[in-house]
């Protein structure tokens, strides 16, 4: 594809298993989720494969790493973890079927050799899938047949038990028969892309709605990897440390708690005195802004990256309040008065206007202030609406503009409302737009700029 360094082949379950590499999945990913449903599904998909035919199981998308020469090329994967684990653990169930059934060495060492261990140039074995550290453990204990020390809830162990009771039954022959299904006949697309930018714009042009991979996740893996380039000791430094608890703060507190995730990360970003991103930041250059700031910006800034991560947190905070309008940072009377406000603003889907929102509350200690910026901006988002002008680049554009200027004025207020009421709908478009508009039934209106 235009603008990507991409390489897509199709291949055996066989073929690609048996190049020298292997393939390790990044803390960045969900841990290993099928359940008995998808296991019986490709269970089923495997068994009904016919004679001379084969069947497809889909995209294996990874990032291909450099390492030294004498060691094994690093293959991260950012999708299809899901389907190289399932095959991985039908291996283990095999190579216990084997051993059940008495059969000679040589096809046990067949299935280890070729398919769960991997060797470099001087004869280090290495599993040729690692998991990350949520599944990490209890896979390492799979492969090496430590059962006993597998956590007894494990969705692995599950699995591992799931195809170990299917193939029970199964002689040496039968085995031998499936095992030539899965390794010859389930093939997969495999996508080799140079970087994990490549990879997201893979994605967001095949639009694949299935995918695990999003700009947050690989935001994540771009933060660790140059914090442990960044602070000595790597991933064993303070620092890192630090990074990594509070991202997954970010996660737990905010990106799983609301339907649009990268909204907050967009939001931010615009809305900073420090640095200063001028113009609109997309869903599709999030990650691309995000790497840049974290690489480039930060460091000719002098802003140390942990400071920008707390920052990151602390406003998270003051983002879910607007979000469940339940701010504080103001007395009790004139925090309600904020609520309410925010309470209006969400009513008419406003969320564009968080960015302008979020640099107020961090300007504005006099509830006054905050409070005639948030009656500003109802006044404006209403007459926005009615008006169906429902471009959100433009909007993103306005608030991240005012972010960058308005502040620097004597009067900020008057600066946003004189900025507002340029962009906003005419009196008389708005009119006309609301005289036919079911709007109103929703209780929105639209105040003067004055």
């Amino acid at each position: 594809m235009d603008g990507m360094n991409i390489d897509a082949s199709e291949s055996t379950v066989q073929k690609a298993f048996s190049d020298k590499s292997t393939y390790t999945v990044p803390d960045y990913q969900r841990p290993y989720s099928w359940k008995k449903e998808q296991w019986t599904d490709f269970w089923t998909d495997l068994n009904s494969i016919p004679q001379d035919s084969t069947h497809f199981l889909g995209s294996i998308v990874l990032i291909k790493h450099s390492t030294s020469f004498n060691k094994l090329n690093e293959l991260e994967v950012v999708d299809g973890q899901q389907r190289l684990t399932t095959i991985s653990i039908l291996l283990c169930a095999m190579r216990s079927q084997y051993e059940e059934n008495g059969d000679p060495d040589e096809i046990i060492e067949l299935i280890n050799d070729e398919y769960l261990y991997e060797r470099d140039d001087n004869n280090n074995k290495e599993p040729k899938l690692s998991l990350s550290t949520f599944d990490g453990n209890d896979y390492e204990n799979i492969l090496e047949e430590r059962e006993g020390a597998i956590d007894a809830d494990s969705r692995l162990l599950e699995a591992l038990e799931f195809f170990e009771g299917k193939l029970s039954d199964y002689t040496l022959d039968e085995l031998d028969q499936i095992r030539g299904k899965l390794s010859k006949q389930m093939t997969v697309v495999i996508v080799e892309c140079n970087s994990a930018g490549s990879a997201f714009r893979l994605f967001e042009t095949l639009n694949n709605r299935g995918m695990e991979l999003s700009a947050v996740d690989l935001m994540k893996n771009s933060l660790l990897q140059t914090a442990t380039e960044r602070y000595p000791g790597g991933s064993n430094s303070t620092e890192y440390k630090d990074i990594r608890s509070q991202w997954e703060h970010l996660l737990e507190n905010v990106v799983h708690q609301i339907d649009h995730p990268n909204r907050f990360f967009r939001h931010f970003i615009m809305s900073r005195k420090s640095p200063d991103i001028s113009g609109n930041v997309s869903s599709r250059t999030l990650y691309d802004k995000f790497s840049n700031i974290i690489n480039d910006i930060l460091p000719s800034q002098n802003i140390p990256l942990t400071d920008y991560i707390d920052e990151m947190v602390n406003t998270s905070d003051v983002y879910m309040g607007m979000i469940d309008e339940s701010t504080d940072k103001y007395n009790g009377k004139q925090s309600k008065k904020v609520n309410a406000r925010l309470r209006n603003l969400n009513d008419i889907e406003s969320s564009h206007s968080r960015t302008l929102i979020l640099r107020s509350f961090e300007e504005f200690d006099d509830s006054t202030k905050m409070l005639e910026v948030l009656r500003l901006l109802e006044s404006f988002m209403t007459r926005w609406r009615v008006a169906d002008l429902t471009t959100g680049a433009t909007l993103d554009r306005i608030f991240s503009d005012l972010c960058s200027n308005a502040f620097d004025e004597d009067d900020a207020v008057d600066t946003i409302r004189r900025r507002l009421k340029d962009e906003a709908p005419s009196d008389d478009e708005f009119e006309a737009k609301f005289a036919s508009s079911g709007f109103k039934r929703n209780g929105g209106r639209a105040e003067e700029f004055s």
